[in-house]
């Protein structure tokens, strides 16, 4: 009798794992797309579920329950996906339920930044600033002092005109000693004129960057009903100093350079 209740309990609790809530707010913004990041990986070990498996999302609102459609899109490591979707307005909650197996979509296909990471001339730099592509990340390297500007420009479909959205990308200072960048994108519109509200909020990018520390960025925002284009700009400053990070004075004050790359880049 021990046993089978034994064995009726971790059924019911690989029953509970198949159904579980999301992380939501009601102060959430609705009408953009929210992303969840899901271990399968985890699901499958606690819960004996596939780890192919898709995902079924439903959001609870004051008229009743709506099944969403969910797009499934790689993670930010191998072992998790995310699960991408519209939320409602006056959704309360968001119910997931482990569905039968689903395919990743290809990410790159909603990415408006798909290739820029091995396309050299899709950037631009200045004050002699040098760019290079190598193993699938872009590099960056300022050559003189004071404010380089590294920018790169892409088309924005009119069908997402107005759509919420979501810019990722991880970045990683070469350089040896610390510096200031500050990171933005900014929206055009068809005259080329940069448009008031940018994709994402500078305050929150602007940055001491310490030697060989990989940072990812992960922030959320809207496109203007008026873009199209959206334009990656990132403003690096090198500044001389006495006194370098181990508080002796630089054998070499061109370890002040900002110095760089990125290995991940996405809008979507």
């Amino acid at each position: 009798m021990k046993k089978t209740l034994l064995q009726f309990a971790a059924l019911a609790g690989c029953l509970a794992l198949n159904a579980f809530p999301l992380e939501w707010n009601i102060n959430n913004r609705t009408g953009i797309p929210y992303e969840v990041e899901i271990s399968r990986d985890k699901l499958e070990k606690l819960a004996g579920v596939s780890k192919d498996c898709g995902f079924d999302v439903t959001a609870v609102t004051p008229d009743g329950n709506k099944k969403l459609e969910v797009t499934l899109l790689k993670g930010s490591n191998a072992n998790t996906v995310a699960l991408r979707f519209n939320v409602p307005q006056g959704t309360t909650a968001l119910d997931c339920q482990v569905a039968s197996d689903a395919a990743l979509s290809d990410a790159e296909q909603l990415n408006f930044f798909n290739g820029a990471l091995s396309n050299v001339s899709a950037w631009k730099s200045t004050n002699g600033g040098k760019i290079k592509a190598a193993d699938g990340k872009i590099c960056f390297n300022a050559t003189r002092f004071g404010e380089t500007v590294f920018s790169c420009t892409v088309n924005v479909p009119a069908e997402f005109a107005g759509a919420g959205a979501k810019f990722d990308f991880d970045f990683k200072s070469t350089s040896p000693e610390v510096w200031a960048s500050t990171i933005n994108v900014e929206q055009l519109n068809a005259a080329g004129k940069v448009l008031s509200e940018s994709l994402t909020d500078p305050r929150w990018i602007t940055l001491m960057r310490p030697p060989q520390v990989l940072t990812p960025h992960r922030e959320t925002g809207r496109i203007h009903p008026q873009a199209v284009k959206l334009r990656l700009v990132i403003r690096a400053r090198g500044v001389r100093h006495a006194i370098g990070a181990d508080g002796l004075p630089p054998k070499d004050q061109n370890a002040f350079l900002p110095a760089f790359e990125i290995s991940h880049l996405s809008a979507r």
